[in-house]
């Protein structure tokens, strides 16, 4: 009997981890509406993570609510990329957007590479760098 007892109870638990991966705070939404803006001219987002990338890269785009800002409908939105250089070295590179979800608004907040913060005028001598290697 106890088995049967245990039972519900492990269903419940499984049915609770599937709720706070992917229930109440789902971004894909979210992730969506930065992946098809376009912050520069002519080019969606998620056109500009995949030419960073390149070929040898992966990516992951994760969000949560934006720290500091003035609303729980504000979003950031950030693109991982894994890179691995012609060198062998490993590189990761951050893009950090933030989505509005009251006016639909995606802006580019900034980029990092390897953890450090580039401000957005540096950031296409960076690239460039890093596709040298």
């Amino acid at each position: 009997m106890p088995a049967i007892a245990c039972r519900p109870l492990a269903v419940a638990g499984r049915v609770l981890a599937l709720i706070l991966l992917f229930g109440c705070g789902s971004y894909e939404s979210d992730i969506a509406a930065v992946k098809n803006a376009r912050t520069l001219p002519g080019i969606t987002n998620n056109e500009l993570v995949a030419d960073l990338a390149g070929e040898r890269s992966t990516v992951v785009w994760e969000a949560a609510p934006a720290e500091g800002a003035e609303s729980d409908e504000i979003i950031e939105v950030v693109a991982v990329i894994n890179r691995a250089a012609r060198s062998g070295a490993k590189h990761e590179v951050r893009l950090r957007f933030r989505h509005d979800r009251r006016n639909g608004a995606v802006a580019l907040r900034g980029v990092s590479l390897d953890g450090e913060i580039f401000d957005l005028l540096s950031m296409p001598l960076n690239v460039f760098k890093l596709q040298m290697e």
